[in-house]
């Protein structure tokens, strides 16, 4: 059995495994030895391969087994920016979610079917794509717009910065995708995104602090920027180059040892020693960034006045 799903990207349907010469017989004393842990009615995998599957690795499992029974449906949304290993607000949905062609004579909405949240929409041809591991998922150019609709603005360019870096989407790309969508609720949104999105952007939390940045109508900085100090260049996250003012992303910094945090003291001393200001922008600043924009302010003032003195 183990080898039979192993061929089938660890998920069976009942009848699949018939017609590959699994006896109901066998079935039944699998599932009776707990052997099986049943994704859907008449879908399967393993119990060891459920058990030790990480939270996208049990969404991947369900949302194949829904299009093992329904072929026509896509993975979308927050379901597909999972399964293209976009970065998401708050990891994998608790039911997979899936989109379907909508016949020209047809109508949209959405609804919940044996465990997953499902619609019709408007769906291309060119707009699905089918991935190694053989769940169909909607094109990342697709599924960034999707996301950027229903997230907000900062999360909405995260995913759209990550898949310009790591899935080859051209900017351009992006941007007609959005131009070309009808009038519907959240388009403001993805048009903002896909005019934002940048690929040299390294980490999500990049993207959310210059989404912060932006909103609040500061100069937008540019990612990944190289910087001249005494000690030698530097990289930083993101930089307001016309004032000088660096923003440094911390996520990396939470974990780190005693030794590096005194070399990144080092570094940003060097910087500051190179007439910039320094500002670091954390996660929490991303769930309530008023009193980091107070700063952020605070050190823009003060960039200015050393540019001018």
């Amino acid at each position: 059995m183990d080898e039979l799903l192993g061929e089938q990207q660890g998920v069976l349907s009942v009848g699949q495994a018939r017609d590959l010469g699994v006896t109901p017989a066998a079935l039944k004393w699998a599932r009776r030895k707990g052997q099986l842990h049943f994704l859907r009615r008449g879908v399967f995998t393993s119990t060891s391969t459920w058990e030790n599957a990480s939270a996208e690795g049990r969404h991947f499992l369900a949302t194949l087994a829904q299009q093992r029974v329904h072929p026509a449906m896509v993975a979308c949304a927050t379901s597909a920016a999972v399964l293209l290993e976009l970065p998401t607000p708050n990891g994998p949905p608790e039911q997979p979610q899936l989109t379907v062609a909508r016949a020209a004579t047809g109508s949209g909405g959405r609804g919940n079917r044996a465990g997953a949240l499902s619609r019709r929409s408007w769906l291309a041809a060119e707009e699905i794509v089918t991935l190694p591991s053989q769940v169909k998922v909607t094109s990342p150019v697709r599924t960034v717009l999707d996301c950027a609709r229903e997230w907000d603005e900062a999360w909405g360019l995260a995913a759209a910065d990550a898949a310009l870096k790591r899935l080859q989407i051209q900017p351009t790309a992006l941007l007609s995708g959005a131009e070309a969508r009808p009038s519907i609720p959240g388009q403001l949104r993805s048009r903002w995104v896909a005019e934002h999105a940048r690929e040299q952007v390294e980490s999500p939390l990049e993207s959310l602090a210059r989404a912060v940045i932006v909103r609040a109508g500061f100069p937008e900085p540019t990612p990944q920027v190289w910087v001249h100090t005494a000690k030698g260049w530097f990289r930083v996250d993101l930089m307001d180059e016309a004032n000088r003012l660096i923003t440094e992303a911390d996520g990396k910094l939470k974990y780190a040892t005693a030794t590096t945090l005194w070399e990144e003291k080092k570094r940003e001393d060097a910087l500051r020693d190179a007439d910039h200001e320094v500002i670091r922008f954390t996660m929490s600043d991303h769930h309530n960034p008023a009193p980091w924009l107070r700063r952020y302010s605070l050190a823009m003032e003060r960039a200015q006045h050393r540019l001018r003195s």
